[in-house]
């Protein structure tokens, strides 16, 4: 993923350069999650099971998952439109020499 997105010359700065923290930027929006992927307009149309694409199940079940409503709009305010985690993993910290 990093690879295809570095070599965009419109990428953003961090992924291009691969600054620390640059993950977080790879696949943030649905058109870098399909640069990304490499989901070219030659799959237009292509069916989700055959190749070239492979699909995994999680090894656990997940479900720690938060289902909300959408906000700040009045149709179809009911259906659920934001997924969050109740309880993220925290991330790594390095310690530091004292």
């Amino acid at each position: 993923m990093a690879t295809r997105r570095s070599a965009d010359p419109d990428a953003n700065r961090l992924v291009r350069d691969r600054a620390k923290g640059h993950e977080k930027y790879l696949a943030y929006s649905p058109c870098t999650v399909g640069e990304s992927c490499d989901i070219q307009p030659a799959l237009d149309g292509a069916w989700l099971f055959d190749s070239p694409f492979r699909i995994f199940r999680p090894v656990e079940p997940i479900t720690d998952i938060e289902i909300r409503p959408r906000v700040n709009v009045t149709k179809d305010a009911h259906l659920p439109w934001r997924w969050t985690w109740r309880n993220p993993p925290s991330p790594q910290t390095e310690k530091l020499a004292a």
